[in-house]
């Protein structure tokens, strides 16, 4: 009766541990060496929840000319930065302060600046509620 008893605990132990959370999906941005989200179709990035930290600024691998923001998750902005550090840069033409372009709708998103996107973040509403942000960075 106890070795039944422990093995009925440890199967419902494992199959607690075989349902894993599954991560919202926050945007789908279409990357493009060109501008006009026409030239150059370098591919998609996906980004689910746990992939960046709130605010975490992520380098591009390559040269983007323009980003096709393909989904993106009611509550969540993608900031586009022209510095690869994610901070706001003086720009040469205006002379004034960028600090990124952002989109929250699906769309063509072309820099103000004329300068190749370098990083961008994604920050979510749901993310600023504690109890449902998942911690672990994968």
């Amino acid at each position: 009766m106890l070795i039944s008893s422990i093995a009925t605990a440890l199967v419902l132990a494992a199959s607690c541990l075989a349902h894993p959370k599954i991560r919202r999906k926050q945007t789908d941005l279409r990357l493009f060496s060109g501008d006009n989200c026409t030239k150059g179709n370098l591919g998609v990035w996906t980004v689910v929840e746990g992939d960046l930290f709130p605010g975490e600024c992520k380098m591009f691998p390559v040269t983007v000319g323009s980003v096709g923001i393909e989904s993106i998750y009611d509550g969540c902005t993608v900031t586009l930065y022209v510095d690869d550090e994610c901070k706001p840069v003086v720009t040469m033409t205006e002379k004034k302060l960028h600090t990124g372009d952002q989109a929250i709708v699906e769309g063509c998103v072309i820099s103000r600046t004329g300068m190749s996107f370098k990083a961008f973040t994604v920050s979510c509403d749901f993310q600023k509620k504690m109890d449902e942000w998942d911690f672990q960075h994968h």
